[in-house]
């Protein structure tokens, strides 16, 4: 039985806003360099609930980021684990998209732009934080001055 559909729109861009939910692009690699698992794979493994209408958020039989229903920072994907055969959410793009930084300037005296990369969400709460107290570090290092 076919779980999603099997033809999805792309958009070849690979550009997306805030946090990504509406992205389409083709970009099917995390930040660390894992290729990212068919969605399909990740439904049937139970690690992601099913959606009644998984096209709403461009899932299907592919391997590309995606952020459904908006819900993490960035788009992510799940790959498999280095160690173990679990999968885990990893994130595919290292900043949300510019219209996300408004101009508000740090709240804390000591900021590092490295702080402010998504990686994976064992650490986006910390980075997180980070976008909501140096934002404007954050912003300049996703070179959206």
């Amino acid at each position: 039985a076919r779980l999603t559909p099997e033809c999805i729109k792309v958009d070849t861009s690979n550009t997306f806003t805030g946090n990504g939910e509406d992205y389409s692009g083709t970009t099917s690699t995390t930040l660390t360099g894992r290729t990212c698992m068919n969605w399909n794979q990740i439904v049937l493994e139970g690690e992601l609930y099913l959606e009644s209408t998984p096209g709403e958020y461009a899932l299907g039989n592919h391997n590309m980021c995606r952020n459904p229903g908006g819900e993490k920072a960035v788009p992510f994907c799940f790959a498999e684990g280095d160690k173990t055969k679990s999968a885990t959410v990893s994130f595919c793009f290292a900043y949300p998209g510019c219209d996300k930084c408004t101009g508000a300037p740090d709240r804390l005296r000591s900021c590092n732009p490295s702080d402010c990369k998504y990686v994976d969400e064992g650490s986006a709460s910390r980075t997180e934080y980070y976008w909501k107290y140096c934002h404007a570090t954050c912003c300049a290092a996703a070179g959206c001055t």
